[in-house]
């Protein structure tokens, strides 16, 4: 293909993985059942792509209030422990007061 016709070729727009990662916490928060994990698992799993340590920690923080609501107590202490020593790190300690 020449220089000038992939110029004509209309561009799909890139998505950051922060902002995919966001819609998926989103969905997580708002999912009910297995798909809580799934959506929140698929956030954390777009950050891997990514330098985004307090996004990283502001979804486990929401995971974690997620699964306590769900009264599954034992894997949100995980992810809100998690949580605070991110936030903790960062020097962020009105979320690490959150979590």
């Amino acid at each position: 293909m020449l220089h000038s016709e992939r110029a004509k070729r209309p561009s799909r727009p890139t998505v950051e993985p922060t902002a995919l990662a966001a819609v998926a916490r989103c969905r997580g928060l708002l999912a009910t059942g297995a798909d809580v994990d799934v959506y929140f698992g698929r956030a954390l799993e777009l950050l891997d792509a990514v330098d985004a340590p307090l996004e990283r920690a502001r979804i486990r923080l929401c995971y974690g209030e997620r699964l306590r609501r769900l009264r599954r107590r034992g894997e949100a202490r995980r992810q809100l422990i998690a949580a605070f020593a991110a936030f903790e790190e960062l020097g962020a300690s009105n979320w690490a007061q959150r979590a």
